[in-house]
């Protein structure tokens, strides 16, 4: 964490430096002033160093008596650890930090999961948790995912001795994940191809993610620059390999297409909004929806834009590691949903 700035919950005022921590449900807690003193103990004004502004504060964490959840999360995401994530991560952690804060473990209780002590905190609380986020809301995946985050935070408050108790999410039985299978066919790939004319880039990004083999964000994320005269350069997130793809008839078109969407706007993306700013993801997840809905009133069995990734790998002919920039072949068994297809034994 840099100490360049103020610690996490203080501010300041004319007079004073004050704690004021976020304690879960949209409620701060009762603001605490620091304490400045100087080596010799002598009491120090607002315009301190910074110094001894994070001794104060690291004074003060050392007393408190009732650290909540919240306080958790909530320090991990304001700390240089989280800056450093991807921007998708940051965001989706700092969603789930929202619905455990306001979440009710029990309905026959007012507390939120935010509000809760970490010393009451145990393996079997979270594994409750998962239970209640199957039972209550049918969301298995959310609660790991949810469980993830609260064990990243605690780990790292854990090792910079913000909190002193084992971390208890590396003990709790997580839901299973049964993994996906879900195969896209040629023809319902064409017959959503078809309907996603009437959305402005929904058909070149569909070409994109099964052609380069690409998730949603890298697909939003390719600049014209990625185009050379061999192929695209394609950049690859979550620790995937980069690759090179060559050109094909196909994926001529599909750049050409993407160029030709609104050609007068300059912008370094291949797929852009109206202004040439890069497309975010709630809007292109709004697209997308929209899409789904059409495809089931057309008859068509819905399917997930990061399906098509998917039928690109499992439509690969030759080295469909490599093709899918994954580093091992576990991870391409699980792109690879097309059935085998194997000769009798005679």
């Amino acid at each position: 964490m840099k100490k360049n700035k103020l610690p996490p919950y203080t501010v300041v005022t004319r007079y004073r430096y004050q704690y004021v921590p976020y304690t879960g449900g949209g409620r701060k807690a009762k603001r605490q002033t620091l304490i400045l003193k100087d080596e010799q103990g002598k009491s120090l004004h607002p315009g301190a160093p910074l110094s001894v502004v994070w001794q104060a504060w690291e004074r003060l964490q050392g007393k408190q008596t009732r650290p909540t959840l919240s306080w958790l999360l909530q320090t991990y995401l304001r700390s240089d650890a989280a800056a450093g994530l991807a921007t998708n991560t940051r965001t989706e952690y700092t969603r789930q930090a929202a619905f455990i804060a306001r979440y009710r473990p029990s309905l026959k209780r007012d507390e939120c999961l935010g509000d809760v002590v970490l010393r009451a905190i145990t393996p079997g609380y979270l594994r409750q948790y998962l239970d209640t986020r199957i039972s209550r809301q049918k969301a298995p995946i959310s609660g790991n995912r949810e469980v993830k985050l609260i064990s990243v935070a605690w780990s790292w408050a854990l090792g910079r001795d913000y909190v002193r108790l084992p971390n208890p999410a590396k003990l709790v039985e997580r839901n299973k994940e049964k993994g996906r299978d879900r195969y896209v066919t040629d023809e319902e790939y064409a017959q959503a191809f078809e309907l996603a004319a009437e959305y402005r880039y929904l058909q070149p990004a569909m070409e994109f993610a099964y052609l380069l083999r690409l998730r949603q964000a890298e697909v939003r994320a390719l600049r014209k620059s990625d185009i050379s005269a061999r192929g695209i350069d394609c950049k690859r997130l979550k620790g995937s390999r980069d690759s090179l793809t060559f050109w094909s008839d196909r994926l001529h078109h599909a750049v050409d297409l993407a160029l030709s969407i609104d050609a007068q706007i300059d912008s370094v993306f291949l797929l852009h909004n109206g202004d040439g700013t890069p497309l975010t993801k709630p809007g292109f997840d709004s697209s997308w929806q929209r899409l789904k809905r059409r495809m089931r009133t057309a008859g068509i069995a819905a399917f997930n834009f990061h399906d098509l990734k998917a039928k690109g790998i499992s439509d690969t002919i030759g080295d469909k590691q490599a093709a899918g920039g994954h580093r091992t072949a576990a991870m391409v068994a699980l792109y690879d949903r097309k059935k085998p297809e194997v000769e009798p034994t005679r």
